[in-house]
This record gives structure tokens, sequence and C-alpha cells, in this order.
């Protein structure tokens, strides 16, 4: 009996959907009991070095979570460059960059690599958060919304929560791109189901360990990380660990036409995680959010 339970409520998108979201009714709104307890998340923010202005921004759209019952820790994951002499203020600054031993880049599993040594460093330092979020530094988050989320299905599942972006299982026959993978890793027909890596997932405590634990990224060191979470979490299940998978509003941003995210009234827009938005873009959103002005263009 299968071991991985789909535990979503949220709507289900696919990336050729994305010009009708601002079409779609607003999702409800979570009644939280404020005298249960809330999740401590980790966000772990894959960027680069280069990518200051889009730090900035994620780091405006956060803001706002000094108010929430949630407690927050944002963390921009990079590898360590050759010199960070660049990034030496921004350090003192913030202190919110984390250097890990790993090579930049996106094909043959590098990203992979970076997100397990993110998870390592995580696992190791994990006894003040419950929850490990990943998210690239291009992705736009409605913080309040999406805290409300979590939470809810957190205090449902616990350690065991898979959340994000679903992408349903896929035929691997005839992949020819860059992001093919290589025939000897894993050699079944479809890939599992799985949370996009752009818009972002959430991993429980207990997940990240067992992963880690049972050496999976090593059995199955699957190129596109993403893909590589499914390919784990399906294993995990297939050995009678219960994983819950949540599938929440989004988008990976590969529509076309591509959105205006800017453009009509703020209280259309009831989208949790936005793929693919520029620095100017996340800024825009996140002001309209610190505005919480239903009426606001």
């Amino acid at each position: 009996m299968p071991a991985v339970e789909d535990a979503g409520s949220g709507c289900e998108l696919r990336p050729q959907d994305s010009v009708s979201l601002l079409a779609m009714a607003s999702p409800v709104r979570r009644s939280l009991k404020t005298h249960l307890p809330f999740p401590r998340l980790h966000v772990h923010v894959l960027t680069v070095p280069k990518n200051v202005r889009e730090r900035n921004a994620i780091r405006l759209m956060w803001r706002g979570t000094a108010s929430t019952p949630v407690p927050v820790n944002l963390s921009f994951v990079m590898c360590l460059p050759n010199s960070t002499e660049s990034l030496t203020k921004e350090t003192h600054e913030h202190s919110d960059l984390l250097f890990l031993e790993c090579e930049e880049g996106y094909l043959r599993g590098l990203l992979t690599l970076k997100v397990v040594a993110a998870m390592k460093v995580w696992r190791r330092a994990a006894t003040d958060s419950d929850l490990f979020f990943k998210v690239d530094d291009d992705t736009f988050i409605h913080v309040s919304r999406f805290l409300e989320e979590v939470t809810h299905y957190w205090r449902l599942h616990g350690g065991f929560l898979y959340l994000g972006v679903e992408v349903e299982p896929k035929e691997r026959a005839g992949e020819l791109s860059k992001w093919s993978e290589p025939d000897d890793i894993y050699k079944e027909a479809k890939w599992p189901r799985y949370m996009a890596g752009g818009p972002g997932y959430v991993l429980g405590k207990g997940l990240v360990a067992r992963i880690l634990d049972q050496g999976l990224p090593q059995k199955y060191p699957v190129w596109n990380e993403d893909v590589a979470q499914g390919v784990w979490i399906q294993e995990l299940g297939r050995g009678g660990v219960t994983v819950q998978l949540v599938n929440v509003s989004g988008t990976e941003g590969y529509g076309k036409p591509p959105l205006n995210y800017c453009s009509g009234p703020w209280r259309d827009f009831n989208v949790l995680l936005v793929h693919l938005v520029n620095y100017t873009e996340m800024q825009c959103l996140s002001s309209l959010v610190l505005r919480n002005d239903a009426n606001a263009d």
C-alpha cells in the first residue's frame, strides 16, 4: 500500500495555465487558533553572489513576518566564491548569507548538490526550526497567506510534510533537453510526483533526516533538484514512511503570454508562490502586501 498521501487542497496549476491565475476565485483565508503551536520555518533562498538586488527585494518581502506568530529564519544560500570581498558589506549589514562548499551551476547535478549541502547544514543546526523551505531568488511569496497554509498543514502532519506547487508524473521516454537525465540514475519509465523547485517546497524535519540518514542523494543522484526530491520522497514512501504531500497555489512562470503581476486590483491576486519574477516586480508586489489595500492597482 503506498505510504505517500495527498493532503492538498490548493488549486492545481500547470505552467500553461498561468495566464488565468488572476481570474481564479480568491482562496479561503485560514483562521488559525493562536493557542496552538506555530512551526519554526527556515527559508533557504538559493542565490548567486551577483544577485544583490534580488536579495534586497526578498528581504523587503519577508520584512512583514516580524509581526506574525511564525518564527522565520532567512538565509541566502550560495557556494563559497573565490573571493568574498564584494559581499563583505552585505554580510555585515544583514548577517543572512550562508556560504557552502559547492560549485555554482544548474546542469549535471550541481544544483542538487547545493541543495543537499544546505539540507545537511540545516539538519546539523535544526534544533531551533521545524521546516526546511527551499526557494529560488526570483520567486515572489505572498508571505502572510503562505505562512497560514504552512502552519495549517504542519499542525496536521508535522515533520512529514512535503508542500509546494505540484508537478504531475511525466514520461521519461523521448526526453531531449538540457534537463534530461542519464538513464542509469533512475530506471523507471515515469518520474514521480514532485514539487517544482522554482516556486519552492517545504520539507518537514522528519523527511530531511530520513533522506540524509538513508543516503538517498547518493543512491539516487538525480540531476534536477526538484525531481530528485520527488524520487527521494517516493523511496521513503516505499520504505513505509507516510509522507504528506500538499499542493498549494502557484506557478512555475513558464506560461505564455506571461502575467503582468503588477496590474489589476490587488484583491484579485490570489497566488501564494510566483516563480520568474524580477526584482522590480517583487518590490511592487511586496509594497502591495504591506499596504493591504484590496482596491490598490
